[in-house]
């Protein structure tokens, strides 16, 4: 899980060549949104949202196709790139439905980083 940092996956391939490796849905809206007007942003918002917790690949590539046809006119650039990272952005879609939600964004497992640390860090410090 990643949220979009250039070679990233090259590198956790090299250590660990039989792993998955998903993009951070979340940073991959806001990345695109960031290039639109302000004024379409909450209809694109509406459309990423509804791609990314579709219930299957193929709708989710059919929600992004009627996306991209939509909005490469008007915002090329964006659309593409974000378009070549599908594969990364629906890696999710290999798991049972019930684990998907939890590997959509990299929010979620910094998180759970983040309290596990903190939690660690009192108790260690308790123990003192």
């Amino acid at each position: 899980m990643a949220d979009g940092i250039p070679k990233l996956d090259e590198e956790i391939r090299k250590i660990f060549p039989r792993s998955d490796f998903q993009l951070c849905t979340i940073h991959a809206s806001r990345n695109l949104e960031s290039d639109v007007r302000e004024s379409d942003r909450s209809e694109i918002d509406h459309d990423l949202k509804a791609i990314f917790t579709s219930d299957t690949k193929d709708s989710a590539m059919e929600r992004f196709d009627r996306l991209r046809d939509r909005l490469s006119s008007k915002y090329p650039r964006p659309v593409y790139n974000m378009e070549k990272k599908l594969g990364y952005l629906f890696t999710y879609f290999q798991y049972p439905e019930g684990i998907r939600r939890s590997l959509h964004s990299s929010n979620i497992t910094i998180s759970y980083l983040i309290l596990h640390i903190t939690v660690s860090a009192i108790y260690k410090y308790a123990l003192m």
